[in-house]
């Protein structure tokens, strides 16, 4: 959640700095979103991580 706040805020200080289109705030703007995806898929790496054993022995 904190991730996707930091994006919002990256993209509307963009949009304050460049309102035209340009490539350069596209370029921004889609590094900040890898960085949204990089994190959730982080957190659940860790979340697999730390319930799977548990998750395992549901089915066992």
């Amino acid at each position: 959640m904190g991730m996707e706040c930091m994006n919002t805020a990256v993209e509307k200080t963009v949009d304050i700095i460049i309102p035209e289109y340009d490539e350069r705030a596209k370029i921004i703007k889609d590094a900040s979103a890898a960085g949204v995806l990089i994190s959730a898929v982080s957190a659940a790496a860790a979340g697999v991580g730390i319930f799977l054993k548990y998750i395992i022995n549901i089915f066992n």
